[in-house]
C-alpha cells in the first residue's frame, strides 16, 4: 500500500514536474502527517528530491 501511494505521488510529479505535500496528501488519500512520512521515505529512496523550507517545500526529480 505504501509503495502504491509513493508511485501515485511519483506519477503526478512526472507529469507536473513538482509536487507539494498538500497535493500529495490529496492524491494519496492520506492525512498530511502520513504524507510527510511517505515523502520522507521517497526522498531516502531517491524517488523525490525536496527544495525549500519546511512549510514551502516542493518536491521534484
Amino acid at each position: 500500500m505504501e509503495r502504491a501511494r509513493i508511485q501515485i505521488i511519483s506519477s503526478y510529479r512526472e507529469t507536473y514536474k513538482e509536487i507539494n505535500s498538500l497535493i500529495a496528501a490529496d492524491l494519496s488519500g492520506t492525512e498530511i502527517k502520513m504524507t510527510g512520512r511517505l515523502i520522507s521515505k521517497a526522498e531516502k529512496l531517491d524517488v523525490l528530491k525536496g527544495d525549500g523550507e519546511i512549510n514551502d517545500k516542493v518536491y521534484f526529480r
